[in-house]
Order: C-alpha cells, then structure tokens, then sequence
C-alpha cells in the first residue's frame, strides 16, 4: 500500500511539474492587453486540464484499491478446498466487487471520458465474474479471464493517453 501511494504521489508531482514547465512565450507583435486577453483563457483552460488529471488519478486510486482487495480475496479461490472453506463464495465476492467498482463516482471534469471509464469500469467487472465462473468450476485456466482483464487495461490506458498522463502500471496490482 505504501508503495502504491508513493508511485501515486510521484506520478501526480510529476504530472504537476511537467505542467508548470510548460511556459510560452508568445512575441508575435500584438498589445499586451491581447496577450492578456488570449492568456487568460488558455491559462483556465490549463487548469480545467491539471483538474482533469488529478481528479482521473484519484479516480483510478479508488479503482486500484478495490482491484487489490479483489485479488486478496480471490487468492483463497486458488483452489477447490479453499472455495469450499471461503466464507464467500466465487460468485458473491465478483458481484461484490462489481458494486464497489460501481459505486465510485466519476469526477465531473473526466465526463468528457465517462463512457470510456464506464466501459472500463464494466470490463474489470465482467473479468472478475469470468474469474469466478471459472475458479467455481474447478478450473485453473484463466484465459478468457486474462483477456478481459488486458482489454481492462487497455481501455484504462487509452483514457489516461487522451488525458495526458502516464498510464499506470499494473503489474503489482493483478496477482
């Protein structure tokens, strides 16, 4: 968890830092009031966008929080004796973490990337009722599982890319 926050924190002073530096200059002949004029929109414009960026990495913190309770709980579904002694079962534990994942409300300045997080949001969903369909079967193939958990990521790059942030890594978040 520490570690998680810390990359969290990093990522944000980064995405801050990168934004501050983006200073222009602009001589292009005109009045200083014009300049003024253009600035100030450009510069609210700017901080609808860092808005935008924090709001999509807090957004994505939730989402990773639930994911890695997830994990922790389908961990003891590794095996048939282990589903049997869980005091949750597969199915419940899935529907559980689709209502979570639900639950968390999208930022207003990401609405212009609602239906792409929705969508994610239902991807994630599905993988973790895919997983528990399969581990309550008695299976250990999780294929068709990986494949909506990667489509999962995919999409959550994609909007992280739109926004202009660096997408997440997952690799400590999946077990």
């Amino acid at each position: 968890m520490k570690k998680f926050l810390l990359l969290l924190v990093s990522m944000l002073v980064l995405v801050l830092a990168a934004c501050g530096s983006n200073s222009e200059s602009s001589d292009n002949g005109s009045s200083s009031e014009e300049a003024q004029e253009t600035a100030a929109p450009a510069a609210e414009e700017n901080e609808v966008s860092n808005e935008g960026k924090t709001d999509l990495l807090s957004y994505q913190g939730e989402v990773i929080k639930v994911i890695r309770n997830a994990e922790a709980t389908f961990a003891g579904f590794t095996t048939p004796e282990g589903i049997e002694a869980a005091e949750v079962k597969p199915a419940d534990a899935a529907a559980a973490i689709s209502d979570e994942i639900a639950a968390i409300e999208i930022p207003e300045t990401l609405a212009d990337y609602q239906k792409d997080l929705t969508d994610a949001a239902n991807i994630i969903s599905q993988f973790y009722i895919k997983k528990a369909e399969i581990l309550q079967a008695g299976s250990e193939d999780l294929t068709e599982a990986e494949t909506l958990k990667q489509n999962y990521i995919d999409a959550v790059n994609k909007v992280f890319e739109k926004v202009g942030v660096s997408a997440p890594t997952f690799d400590m978040v999946f077990m």
